[in-house]
């Protein structure tokens, strides 16, 4: 979940635009090879994307603050939208990656390029994997397709790196079938 496309200043501004299900799978299978993510890090019940989450609406106190518990495997973030909480979540990600070995995808909607802690990010060598998501993502209010995403998102995924090896570059895009049916696909450079 993130807190919306909107600012937190805008008449109407809801923290509950989630990312549809389907993308991030296909994240998951692009980046792991896995039908799913092990934990979904920034969530609540309604909205969370892998079969465990963190999340402010879990009974146990100690699975309610992300940036406090320790992560899983391979994890999902769609983080807060403001650009102070983003880089908390960048941050613990690349913490993760190098002392406890876990991967996580962290999803940038209106990736703010300028900004300290994403020059931090694309520098650090934890970084595994910049994936570009091709067009507006159609974010989902109460599981429905939301209005309102004005902006190009991509996804930084950290992990361990023991050989420095160089970052990958990958493309993500829905496409309509020949049934008719629309699928993400997905390339790497």
């Amino acid at each position: 979940m993130n807190q919306g496309m909107q600012s937190p200043a805008e008449p109407g501004y809801r923290d509950d635009w989630a990312t549809p299900q389907d993308l991030v799978d296909a994240l998951a299978m692009m980046i792991a090879g896995e039908e799913h993510f092990d934990l979904d890090v920034c969530a609540v019940k309604d909205t969370a994307k892998a079969p465990n989450y963190l999340g402010p609406d879990r009974e146990n106190e100690a699975s309610r603050d992300a940036l406090c518990c320790v992560w899983d495997r391979l994890n999902w973030c769609n983080p807060p939208f403001v650009a102070g909480p983003a880089s908390d979540f960048v941050e613990r990600a690349m913490t993760f990656a190098s002392t406890r070995g876990l991967t996580t995808a962290v999803l940038l909607p209106n990736s703010k390029t300028e900004q300290d802690w994403h020059i931090r990010a694309m520098l650090d060598p934890r970084l595994l994997a910049v994936i570009h998501i091709a067009g507006r993502i159609g974010f989902e209010i109460n599981g429905k397709p939301a209005k309102g995403n004005r902006h190009g998102s991509e996804v930084l995924v950290f992990g361990p790196n023991p050989r420095n090896n160089p970052i990958s570059v990958g493309c993500i895009m829905r496409l309509t079938g020949e049934s008719g049916r629309k699928a993400w696909t997905w390339a790497w450079r």
